[in-house]
């Protein structure tokens, strides 16, 4: 039976518990699309031009009296980009404040509130970045023997074409690798790759953080795990994971992107300060209408999502 809103969010005042919507597991987002705050919506970034991989050899050799040659370096443009704002209101009426109060749980069920809120917007942010890696041009489709679950699959071989493709794209090799959850499942029950995970982090069944492995290939796994509700406010709930596709992404995660303009990475968030010194905007308020009886709960921000083709690699159809 599909699992309804108010079963896994009790009455507080029937309960006494205040309980927020289950979410799975942490936002993917965080880890690869570093944050970079802009003094206004509007803002300049750079774009790598990385035409010049596949140029022709620059000859270092130069006479004893005499230039070197000159080498053009990789183009670096610079774009312009604009914030989109994002914000949810919610509203919270007087009669369940007093009920909630009753229990003395009132500001346990107004940060609940808040938290649910934020995290509204964190899972769109998390769809954004998931839609932005499936229209990237670069990838393979995986058929027959190469795909991870056939019985005669080289997981570790695709992993290797993957990733030298990724650095014929951009000249550098990825950092990251995001593996949904299904295509996990295989990873980590194949025998090569358990007998690597046995001789690095002492085996997943004995890892106090099981599901984080050790980088592979020098790569850093990521599994999202981030649930999502498809189903129109107030119907049943239709609970799936964000990143349920057979799809495995390579990316090029700097963390110095959040402030360094020119810096590689594969993508970022750009987001602009709502009010001077903040880059998120929370308020609560009552409604100028006396004949309404709650209080409004709001965050708002204005973000964009930018990303760089070229250092993005997918493989699709990682099952059968």
């Amino acid at each position: 039976m599909p699992v309804a809103f108010t079963d896994v969010n009790p009455d507080p005042v029937a309960s006494g518990i205040v309980q927020s919507f289950g979410r799975g597991g942490e936002f993917v987002h965080n880890m690869v699309a570093p944050l970079r705050t802009v003094p206004g919506k509007k803002f300049r970034y750079g774009k790598w031009n990385f035409a010049d991989m596949q140029s022709a050899h620059h000859e270092t050799k130069m006479p004893d009296k005499g230039p070197a040659n000159v080498r053009e370096h990789r183009g670096l443009s610079w774009a312009t980009g604009l914030c989109v704002a994002h914000g949810l209101v919610e509203e919270w009426s007087d009669t369940d404040r007093a009920e909630s109060e009753l229990m003395g749980m009132g500001p346990d069920h107004e940060f609940a509130i808040w938290q649910d809120i934020n995290h509204e917007l964190g899972l769109g942010a998390e769809a954004e970045v998931k839609a932005a890696l499936d229209a990237a041009s670069n990838a393979t489709t995986l058929t027959t023997t190469q795909q991870w679950n056939d019985s005669s699959a080289d997981i570790l071989g695709t992993f290797d074409l993957a990733k030298k493709a990724f650095r014929h794209n951009c000249g550098v090799n990825p950092t990251h690798v995001i593996i949904t959850e299904d295509c996990w499942d295989v990873f980590i029950n194949d025998a090569t790759i358990l007998g690597l995970e046995k001789y690095t982090r002492g085996g997943i069944v004995q890892d106090a953080n099981a599901g984080l492995f050790a980088p592979v290939r020098g790569i850093q796994p990521i599994v999202p795990t981030v649930l999502k509700n498809s189903a129109n406010p107030g119907a049943t709930a239709s609970v799936a994971e964000l990143w349920s596709d057979d799809k495995v992404y390579f990316i090029y995660v700097d963390p110095g992107a959040a402030s360094n303009l020119k810096a590689f990475t594969s993508l970022f968030f750009a987001q602009s300060m709502t009010l001077p010194g903040l880059n998120v905007a929370a308020d609560s308020w009552r409604p100028t209408n006396l004949t309404k009886k709650w209080t409004n709960y709001a965050v708002t921000l204005n973000r964009v999502l930018k990303t760089q083709d070229e250092m993005i690699y997918r493989l699709d159809d990682v099952l059968e």
